[in-house]
C-alpha cells in the first residue's frame, strides 16, 4: 500500500511483526538480566560467613578442658540477611586453641561435654566424640565440624573452616 503522496505505508503485516520483536525482546531481557546477575553475583558478594570473629580474650577459656563459647555471626541466604548465634567448644593449650561446633554431624543436636567420660555426647541419638571430635560412637559417619582458631594481641578469633 502506498499513501496519497506515493509513500509506502506500514502493513498491518509488519506492525505485529514489530510488536512480536518487541514482546520477545522484553521477555529476553526479563530472563537475560536475572540470570546474568545470577551468574555474576559470586564475583561481587561478600561472603558474610568468612570474617574472623572475636571470642574474646584467650585468657578467658580455661586449659586442659573443653568450654563453650556462644559465638554471634552474620549469615547470607539469598537476599536475608540474619543474625545467628551458635555454640563453639574450645579446647585451650596455652595459647593455641582447638575450636568444634556445639552440634552433632548427625542431626544437628546440641552436643555437651561429659567430664566424667571425658567425651563430647549427643543426648539425641547417643553419638560420641573424642576430646580432638573424632567419631566414638553412635550414628554420626563424621567428626565434629572445626574451626580455625588464631590469637591476635591476647584475643582468640574464630573462623568456620569450609567444608
Amino acid at each position: 500500500m502506498r499513501s496519497a503522496g506515493g509513500e509506502p505505508t506500514t502493513s498491518r503485516r509488519r506492525l505485529f511483526q514489530i510488536a512480536l520483536w518487541a514482546c520477545q525482546g522484553a521477555l529476553g531481557l526479563l530472563v537475560g538480566v536475572p540470570a546474568v546477575g545470577f551468574l555474576l553475583d559470586p564475583l561481587r558478594r561478600r561472603d558474610l560467613d568468612e570474617p574472623w570473629l572475636s571470642a574474646g580474650a584467650i585468657d578467658r577459656v580455661p586449659e586442659g578442658e573443653p568450654h563453650p563459647l556462644r559465638l554471634e555471626s552474620r549469615r547470607r541466604d539469598g537476599y536475608v540477611e540474619r543474625s545467628v548465634t551458635s555454640t563453639v567448644w574450645i579446647l585451650r593449650d596455652g595459647d593455641r586453641a582447638l575450636a568444634f561446633s556445639g552440634a552433632c554431624t548427625h542431626l544437628g543436636c546440641n552436643i555437651a561435654w561429659n567430664p566424667s567420660t571425658g567425651e563430647f555426647e549427643c543426648p539425641c541419638h547417643g553419638g560420641r566424640f573424642s576430646r580432638a571430635g573424632e567419631v566414638l560412637g553412635g550414628p554420626p559417619r563424621r567428626p565434629l565440624d572445626r574451626f580455625e582458631t588464631r590469637t591476635v594481641d591476647g584475643a582468640l578469633e574464630i573462623r568456620r573452616i569450609r567444608t
